[in-house]
């Protein structure tokens, strides 16, 4: 899952309509041999809370995509496998049933999550699935670091090619001192939204977005050790005024919805409350920091993903974008900034 300059040169080219190669997935899946079952009695609740990211939890019917689990995937492609290593062996949940499997696989590891990834992405995703992998990495690994704050748990990072190793740090007591209530509640409510949406009717006047970006910030530093990665990337965000412009909070320009369904035509923009870019300032274009701002860009879309879903609203994150075009909508400079990712809270 390291994302290299060639990756990201074959992404961008993507979104600049041209093709000039496949990003290249090493996936370790197949190293895993079924053993058997574990008694769920014999994992720790903390671990359980975890290996339950595993789990399709629910389907719906506004959509062709219709099974989905507590965080966003392209398609509901969901690639991820979490893994429990201890004792020398590696333990799963089954994904749609209440089992925990057993497997022996290699370079066994103790104490550890180990979140592993199928290959599962159709053609049309060749030059971007390995940028799209570690969005939705991001996504999961908000949801591990939520679980892991209300346990008071920190970990160790090994990002490696094939797959991603949470280490537990010593002196972790693994007790609940949180109540995980919320969190539940917003993943239950947590929803795309139909694949378009034309509604032209009376927007539901909201004028302000909700997350926490010390949340999002917090668990970044938890996982991967950066205090800011601000300095690194950025979030234009777009506030829907009056149902035909946009306002940026950062520079208080307006966009006319018609202008803003140019970059996104799937969902009427006149509908939609709010429309998030992020991009990676280009200083900071460098190799070895790059998996980790994509990923991290990933949690902080799942915190505002989970803290704008309730029964009347949905959230859209959104990859293929036309550069050129939101580089002259959004009026950014490209010698500065490349937009990489974006979100839009709409309503049903």
């Amino acid at each position: 899952m390291i994302l290299t300059k060639n990756d990201l040169l074959k992404d961008i080219s993507f979104n600049y309509n041209k093709f000039i190669g496949t990003q290249d997935l090493i996936s370790t899946m197949n190293d895993y041999t079924l053993l058997g079952e574990i008694n769920s009695s014999d994992i720790s609740d903390f671990y359980k809370e975890v290996l339950k990211l595993n789990d399709y939890l629910k389907v719906t019917g506004n959509t062709k995509y219709k099974l989905h689990k507590s965080y966003p995937s392209p398609r509901s492609i969901y690639p991820f496998s979490i893994f429990l290593a201890i004792d020398g062996v590696y333990i799963k949940k089954d994904e749609f049933s209440d089992k925990y499997l057993v497997y022996k696989g290699i370079n066994e590891k103790s104490d550890s999550i180990v979140i592993e990834f199928s290959d599962k992405y159709p053609e049309f995703y060749k030059s971007i699935k390995k940028t799209l992998l570690l969005l939705e990495l991001g996504h999961l690994l908000y949801n591990i670091g939520v679980i892991s704050q209300a346990y008071g748990v920190s970990w160790e990072v090994d990002f490696n090619s094939s797959n991603l190793v949470l280490k537990l740090k010593s002196n972790n007591v693994l007790k609940k001192h949180l109540n995980l209530n919320d969190f539940y509640r917003k993943i239950d409510l947590r929803s795309s939204g139909p694949f378009t949406n034309v509604y032209l009717g009376n927007k539901i006047e909201t004028k302000h977005i909700n997350y926490s970006l010390e949340d999002s910030l917090s668990i970044i530093k938890n996982i991967y050790g950066i205090h800011n990665i601000f300095n690194f990337i950025d979030m234009h965000i777009y506030i829907n005024e009056n149902s035909t412009e946009y306002k940026s909070k950062k520079s208080g320009n307006s966009i006319s919805y018609q202008k803003l369904n140019q970059i996104y035509p799937y969902l009427n923009f006149r509908n939609n409350d709010a429309f998030i870019i992020f991009t990676i300032k280009n200083n900071y274009i460098v190799e070895e920091k790059l998996s980790f701002l994509y990923s991290g860009i990933g949690i902080i879309s799942q915190n505002i993903i989970l803290n704008n879903c309730c029964n009347n609203k949905f959230t859209r994150p959104i990859k293929s974008i036309n550069l050129p075009l939101i580089d002259e909508i959004l009026c950014l400079d490209p010698s500065k900034e490349t937009p990489v990712f974006g979100v839009i809270i709409s309503n049903y």
